[in-house]
């Protein structure tokens, strides 16, 4: 079974939290985490929060919708979840593609559209 995990900024300091998500009828969200053991619960930023593909790069890191890869033969990738799937968006070359081992086995993430919004603008 794959493992559900979400992630998002929180409001106040804007760190990543990592945990489960609830989300109330009014839109604000909160994720659920452990720190130093304890259960602990943080309002987050709505449009910041990602849901883990299940897959790992390269160096074992989990890959998350939001993040931005490096591929060797597409240039940098951006993980997007569209129609029921996690999707891979080239940046250099315009291709949507299913996130498979045969497209991220390869990848490294160098960051995601949040914090590093400068490796998603495509090339002049």
């Amino acid at each position: 079974m794959r493992e559900i995990l979400f992630r998002a900024k929180r409001f106040g300091d804007k760190k990543w939290v990592y945990g489960d998500l609830l989300k109330y009828q009014d839109g604000n969200m909160i994720i659920h985490y452990y720190n130093c053991g304890m259960r602990q619960a943080a309002d987050v930023i709505p449009k910041t929060v990602c849901q883990y593909t299940g897959l790992t790069d390269k160096n074992g890191r989990k890959i998350f919708e939001g993040d931005i890869l490096s591929h060797d033969e597409v240039g940098n990738i951006k993980v997007q979840f569209k129609n029921s799937e996690f999707l891979v968006h080239g940046i250099t070359h315009n291709m949507f593609s299913t996130l498979l081992s045969s497209v991220y086995r390869g990848c490294e993430i160098i960051g995601n559209i949040f914090d590093n919004p400068e490796l998603i603008r495509e090339k002049d």
